[in-house]
């Protein structure tokens, strides 16, 4: 059901159309803001280093683009490896950045509590900005996907599903685990699903929200009718146009480094 070129188009689109956003707000500063401005930025809670902001997004476009380098091997053959093969490589290029940039010295790594979320040195605060904007653009990419008029005549509706174990679940979550809504019932997806009282990003797609492990499934037709959801004619109930990050998905350069404006000429 999913066209691969364009899911992944759409994914590394949504990636480079934000915008890095250094500030000093926290974590709650920034659920406060507008929805809008959240998914139009690309940011960290208390960053204000719009170089590192950069460099964080380039080498996650990097990871979901597959850019290869040329290598050469230990027996002095030329080959190619990936430039950031997973969240580990991205959580080692980007120490190194800190420490080129100045905002850190090798030694200062070791004595980092690696699991304290506040500092940016850590491995899990470096692991967190990895993962969060990976499922982003997946989540976008998926969605927008499942959005297309011929995807919803065959499957109009979605289930609300858990695609990851998380130890706390929010309450609001577990309580509409498996409901069946149509896709287009943005309001539901958006503003109650991903609440940003909650925690949530405001938007209809996933991830729900910062440790949530929510996601969507589609559901066919039959099935959707089964679960007592009307969807005659559901593919044509959108009473305003969908989602859009700067009208229809245009790349903004504004803010890119001209290493991350190449790639993009070259991968896109």
């Amino acid at each position: 059901m999913i066209d691969q070129p364009m899911f992944f188009e759409v994914a590394l689109r949504f990636l480079l159309e934000k915008d890095p956003n250094p500030e000093e707000w926290d974590a709650a500063e920034w659920a406060a803001e507008k929805p809008a401005v959240r998914v139009r930025s690309f940011f960290s809670s208390r960053v204000e280093s719009a170089r590192f902001l950069d460099r964080a997004r380039g080498l996650i476009f990097d990871y979901l683009a597959k850019v290869r380098d040329e290598v050469t091997t230990p027996e002095g053959e030329k080959t190619t490896a990936l430039r950031v093969g997973g969240r580990e490589d991205f959580v080692m290029l980007m120490r190194r950045f800190m420490i080129e940039e100045g905002m850190a010295v090798p030694e200062e790594f070791k004595d980092v509590i690696q699991g304290d979320l506040e500092d940016i040195r850590s491995v899990l605060r470096l692991r967190r900005i990895f993962n969060t904007y990976l499922r982003q653009a997946y989540g976008f990419g998926q969605w927008r996907q499942g959005m297309k008029p011929a995807v919803r005549r065959a499957f109009p509706s979605a289930r609300f599903v858990r695609v990851r174990s998380v130890m706390d679940r929010r309450p609001l979550h577990a309580e509409h685990e498996g409901e069946v809504r149509l896709k287009t019932d943005l309001d539901w997806w958006a503003k109650y699903r991903n609440d940003p009282a909650i925690g949530g990003f405001g938007v209809p797609w996933g991830p729900y929200g910062f440790h949530s492990g929510m996601g969507q499934e589609d559901v066919p037709r039959e099935e959707a009718r089964k679960s007592g959801v009307s969807v005659d004619g559901a593919e044509g109930q959108l009473e305003k146009p969908l989602p859009e990050l700067n009208e229809g998905l245009r790349v903004s350069i504004r803010g890119m480094g001209p290493e991350v404006k190449q790639r993009l000429a070259n991968e896109l």
